[in-house]
């Protein structure tokens, strides 16, 4: 049985190999790059050998170079640029949100030419803050977030 630990601690079980961790509040778990760890409060115990997985499914190579979306300066003053590259003509639009999910700007919406695009995002009326943008073209879609700085 583990031993007593002050209130705001706990224990953790992994799932994969069933070792304790005590989990000290504020104190940070370091993991190495790419690594992950599935803990529970409750000992779940062993998890069958091998690799556990739900399911998965082959994403074609081309999916991954769809729409490229790229924002500079990040963080900007005032204005910033939206260059977007798309695979094949079609509707476009791209769209730029505050921080609470409301649209601050509509900068296409329209067909536009297979091939690199730039277009402004002016902030200057605008306070500082997170802004995310969302690239909507046929049936794929690209978002991200944007710093605005005053």
């Amino acid at each position: 049985s583990p031993a007593a630990l002050p209130a705001s601690s706990a224990y953790w079980y992994e799932y994969v190999t069933g070792d304790s961790l005590a989990a000290i509040a504020g104190a940070p778990l370091e993991l190495a790059p790419g690594e992950f760890r599935i803990y529970s409060s409750a000992r779940l115990g062993a998890a069958p050998d091998g690799l556990v997985t739900v399911g998965t499914q082959e994403l074609p190579a081309a999916l991954d170079r769809s729409l490229h979306v790229y924002t500079y300066p990040n963080p900007f003053a005032g204005q910033a640029w939206l260059e977007f590259s798309l695979p094949a003509p079609g509707r476009v639009r791209l769209e730029v949100f505050d921080s609470l999910g409301r649209r601050v700007a509509l900068l296409v919406d329209g067909y536009l030419a297979a091939g690199s695009h730039t277009v402004q995002f002016d902030a200057s009326g605008h306070p500082a803050g997170v802004y995310l943008y969302r690239l909507l073209s046929g049936t794929h879609s690209r978002s991200g977030a944007m710093l605005g700085l005053r």
